[in-house]
């Protein structure tokens, strides 16, 4: 069961456990769990609890910590849940699934991750790619099959800003470089490979189109869903947003790349998949912001 607790400026969420069925049925003369074994297991099972706030107020200096109200001068966030005397674990951000998620609610330090864990995996395989033995078109492959993958785990949920994107791209032109090697211009000597010049010998979808793409496909599957995830994305919370430029969020993410697609009523057309279909097809041709 999942608790949403609602404020000015954060939205808290916080799982929680029904300690009364277990103390129920340790109470029950058939069960071999005493009283207290069960709320010793209860403790044990709710270390592994955290509460984290996503806020809406995002202040990164010394002087104002995030979730500090700079007009107030305080701590504006509420204090820690927990149930009876246990308190929950205050997080800044927590891994689930592999993706890492925080209280600003972006994706910037996710996709630094990403890229990181893609650069590990590449120069793991850096053999493969000099190697004299494998085509070019093999040496493609090895990149599509394992290392982009890699890059792009979980990406359909990223808010992705124009510097995020720029990063993926530049990653993927360091690969395409090294297995189309350099070129000779007409003195004779060797240059490395223009932008332009790898997309023409490339012929892939991008990996920024590929994001694009992948968000798409999990933005139709959220509006036809009917259980939790769909009434979540599309309850709204009765308060309006923080002063100052505010920050990407994922459903303005996914407007802009339904905008440059020409798509009017997403929620409508999602419904019919065949559809939906050709809209993430088309969006892998998309280019960064």
């Amino acid at each position: 069961m999942f608790m949403y607790r609602l404020y000015d400026t954060h939205l808290v969420i916080c799982g929680i456990v029904n300690d009364n069925e277990i103390l129920n049925k340790a109470e029950d003369e058939e069960s071999p769990v005493s009283s207290n074994e069960a709320k010793l297991g209860l403790r044990a099972v709710l270390s592994f609890y955290k509460d984290m706030i996503l806020t809406t107020v995002y202040f990164d200096s010394v002087s104002q910590p995030m979730g500090c109200d700079p007009i107030l001068g305080r701590d504006c966030r509420p204090v820690a849940s927990g149930i009876d005397d246990y308190k929950f674990e205050r997080v800044q951000s927590f891994k689930y699934l592999g993706a890492e998620i925080n209280e600003s609610a972006n994706s910037y330090e996710e996709v630094k991750k990403r890229i990181t864990a893609a650069n590990r995996c590449y120069y793991s395989l850096m053999p493969l790619f000099k190697s004299r033995l494998l085509s070019i078109k093999s040496k493609i492959t090895l990149y599509k099959v394992i290392v982009k993958p890699v890059a792009l785990y979980a990406c359909s949920t990223w808010a992705t800003t124009k510097s995020d994107e720029g990063k993926l791209a530049v990653f993927e032109r360091k690969i395409l470089r090294k297995i189309f090697g350099l070129k000779r211009n007409n003195d004779g000597r060797y240059e490395v490979r223009g932008n332009r010049e790898l997309d023409d010998l490339y012929k892939e979808p991008t990996i920024v189109g590929s994001l694009k793409s992948t968000r798409i496909s999990w933005a139709g599957h959220v509006w036809r869903s009917e259980r939790m995830i769909g009434s979540i994305t599309k309850w709204k919370p009765d308060t309006k947003r923080p002063r100052r430029r505010p920050r990407q969020r994922w459903v303005d993410r996914k407007k802009e790349d339904l905008k440059l697609l020409n798509v009017r009523n997403a929620e409508k057309c999602a419904n019919d998949r065949e559809e939906w279909k050709q809209y993430v097809v088309a969006a892998i041709g998309l280019k960064g912001l």
